[in-house]
């Protein structure tokens, strides 16, 4: 963000995205389960499924082209709208 008025932020395309290696759950029972709630390493590489190779991150780049080919181009173009608007809205909030 380099200015707020005019609202002014630039987004890098360098970014990751951290992933939990037990699939989430909204189940109570699982409320205090840090595996599926935190995506830190320090938490994650705790777990059996860590992947010690790429530690639970992807490149935005390599999640991209994943949901592409899981859910289509139109549903990861909205998605990473979705993202930018979040990021929109939160920082107009401040």
């Amino acid at each position: 963000m380099t200015n707020y008025r005019p609202l002014k932020v630039w987004l890098s395309t360098l970014g990751f995205a951290r992933f939990c290696n037990v699939k989430y759950s909204s189940d109570v029972s699982e409320i205090d389960n840090m595996m599926i709630h935190l995506t830190n390493v320090a938490i994650q590489k705790k777990g059996e499924e860590y992947n010690q190779e790429h530690g639970s991150k992807w490149s935005i780049e390599n999640l991209r082209f994943y949901l592409e080919q899981t859910r289509g181009k139109a549903a990861t173009d909205k998605c990473f709208d979705d993202i930018k608007n979040i990021i929109y809205i939160s920082l107009k909030s401040v």
